[in-house]
């Protein structure tokens, strides 16, 4: 009997655990979610100074996205069972660390922002559905329905930074 208690009192932890996830990605998909996507996206700066940002991919999109949130003090962590040339070559800028894996939901812990840019689309889904899921704004390189936010064009100078986006995300700059 005792062991029967122990598996009731684990299944009713599961269960509360699993209700608590759907109410926070019920909530953030409100908050997050592209409910109409036809409506216009709104334009945002905000700082990533020091902001843990999750990156899996390591490939040419990966490394584009990697520099750009360096050149803002985002802290990033790529995930990649291997590295493209492109990204090789950012490793030894300061705020860049890579594991060598594939992406895990565990990697999600403690991010602000998350990029799925691998070449695997199952991959992709899974980092765009686990984000979510935890309210983190992510781009997802293969599937725009699938963002929260996509990245603009940006052009940084000595003066204020600008970004550049159209109104559905398809324009070339955008990518």
């Amino acid at each position: 009997a005792g062991a029967n208690a122990e598996q009731i009192a684990r299944a009713e932890e599961i269960i509360a655990e699993e209700a608590a996830r759907f109410d926070l990605w019920r909530r953030n998909r409100r908050r997050h979610g592209r409910s109409n996507p036809g409506e216009p996206d709104f334009p945002i700066f905000v700082s990533l100074h020091g902001a843990s940002v999750l990156i899996a991919g390591a490939g040419k999109v990966a490394a584009r996205r990697a520099e750009k949130l360096l050149g803002f003090g985002a802290l990033v962590h790529v995930v990649s069972p291997a590295l493209a040339p492109a990204m090789e070559k950012l490793l030894s800028r300061d705020g860049l660390r890579w594991t060598r894996e594939a992406y895990r939901a565990e990697h999600m812990e403690g991010v602000t922002l998350a990029i799925a840019a691998t070449d695997r689309r199952d991959v992709n889904q899974a980092l765009g559905r686990d984000a979510r899921e935890r309210g983190v704004l992510v781009s997802v390189a293969d599937k725009r329905q699938e963002c929260t936010f996509y990245f603009p064009a940006i052009l940084k100078s000595d003066f204020p930074t600008a970004g550049l986006v159209s109104t559905t995300g398809d324009h070339p700059l955008v990518r």
